[in-house]
């Protein structure tokens, strides 16, 4: 969805002196690494300047910023999403990332294009932060409600994170919280393939993940989810290794529970 101040430009963008100079701007590469600082600043998100310097050097992005819609953000953030993907983190799992960023590059290139733009997205947003306030307000009410659908040794962990990684916490407890998720198979899609705001955030939710598992029976799901609380540094290694050998041994994994007791030693360690 194209934020209202970029729909608004949009509506400008019609004039052929305007799409003139923004093209204009947008070939030199000076002004593109003075764009992208822009971003970074105004970014809480890691991500890699250089590759998203190279994106914005493609002349096909160019159009797509200078004509937005609905169909070009979609376009620009696919097309971002995979100039940013690593072998860690696929196109997929960088979908989040690349709208967080095409949504700054939209607001940092209009604010850069002239002092009149400047001035419109200042008054812009300055209308909207009431609408933010409300919409965060609604997340925290949101997440409230998903802590209060899971049991309670799961919400206690994942609310006791949430000064560490807020995001992850709510995106864990909604997805978890969703009477759909409640199947082994979405508990098991996270462990094979665990999304990036997951690995980023505070390593205590695998534990968090670990005990909604065991919590359902699926003994063999929590055993993975307990050692990678341990791998991931979670204070009390030797605990979590504890627990991924006794829910192996729940599900019955011989060769699993053979190789987590070598490397448990002492469940009092860590």
């Amino acid at each position: 969805m194209v934020l209202p101040v970029v729909a608004w430009f949009g509506a400008q963008v019609v004039a052929p002196d305007l799409v003139k100079r923004a093209l204009d701007l947008l070939s030199q590469p000076d002004w593109r690494k003075k764009l992208v600082a822009s971003v970074k600043r105004r970014s809480e998100r890691k991500f890699s300047r250089r590759r998203l310097t190279k994106w914005l050097a493609r002349e096909a992005v160019w159009k797509l910023l200078v004509k937005p819609s609905d169909e070009s953000t979609a376009m620009l953030i696919q097309s971002l999403a995979g100039t940013i993907a690593t072998r860690r983190n696929s196109a997929a799992h960088q979908a989040d990332l690349a709208e967080h960023l095409v949504r700054l590059v939209y607001a940092e290139f209009l604010a850069n294009l002239g002092a009149s733009y400047a001035v419109a997205i200042s008054h812009y947003q300055q209308t909207a932060q009431l609408t933010r306030i409300e919409d965060h307000l609604a997340d925290q009410n949101g997440f409230a409600t998903n802590l209060a659908h899971l049991p309670a040794p799961v919400a206690r962990t994942i609310s006791s994170q949430t000064p560490n990684g807020s995001g992850a916490c709510e995106r864990l407890a909604a997805l978890i919280a969703d009477p759909a998720s409640r199947g082994a198979g979405v508990v098991r899609d996270i462990v094979d393939t665990p999304p990036g705001w997951l690995r980023d955030g505070p390593p205590l939710l695998w534990a968090a993940l670990a005990e909604f598992a065991n919590g359902f029976g699926w003994s063999d799901l929590a055993s993975v989810c307990f050692e990678r609380a341990a791998d991931e540094g979670v204070s009390g290694r030797g605990r979590w290794l504890a627990l991924a050998v006794l829910t192996a041994t729940e599900a019955g994994d011989e060769a699993r529970v053979g190789s987590r007791e070598t490397r448990r030693g002492s469940p009092f360690v860590g």
